[in-house]
């Protein structure tokens, strides 16, 4: 943006994976993405181009069950037994760590989701912006819910998540890639 600033009006939407607006993952209230480089993620915020977040607060609504599971590994395909083999050993970190006792959530996928299928998000209009200076805030993502958002608000965060939906389309996707 600062090098080629005639990009920014070419840009039709951003849509990253990061933030939450409740509670973070590496501190808090950080999540990782964000908190790893916050002026990186304050200046791509404060631009003029619409902002979609799917944070950690919808991205954990995406969990396989277990019927899930069981409907990738029927596949029986390479694409399917890595998918497989992958969530299982993330699930098992995430139980490490976290004590979940279900499937972890699987963050990226949604992000990917919306690009295809917005509708698969109920979002809200809020002002974003990223704590760059709060010694137990920096990195937060801060969303402001508390008046509706101002016509000219250009962002926006995901809130609920179809998530029968998203593992028809991730199937659906796995299917076509063993045509």
């Amino acid at each position: 943006m600062r090098k080629a600033p005639e990009i920014v009006e070419l840009v039709k939407e951003v849509v990253l994976m990061g933030g939450g607006y409740h509670t973070g993952n590496r501190t808090a209230v950080a999540e990782f993405n964000i908190l790893i480089d916050p002026e990186a993620a304050h200046i791509v915020f404060n631009e003029t181009w619409p902002i979609t977040m799917i944070g950690l607060d919808l991205t954990h609504q995406a969990r396989p069950d277990d019927q899930i599971m069981e409907t990738i590994a029927a596949l029986n395909t390479p694409v399917s037994d890595f998918v497989v083999e992958s969530l299982n050993y993330y699930t098992a970190g995430y139980r490490r760590r976290n004590g979940y006792t279900n499937h972890a959530p699987v963050h990226d996928l949604c992000a990917v989701a919306y690009v295809i299928d917005p509708s698969i998000m109920e979002t809200i209009k809020a002002p974003i912006d990223i704590e760059l200076q709060g010694a137990l805030t920096t990195g937060m993502t801060v969303t402001d819910f508390r008046h509706p958002a101002k016509a000219d608000c250009h962002t926006q965060v995901a809130t609920k998540l179809d998530n029968p939906k998203l593992w028809d389309m991730f199937i659906a996707s796995l299917k076509q890639l063993a045509k």
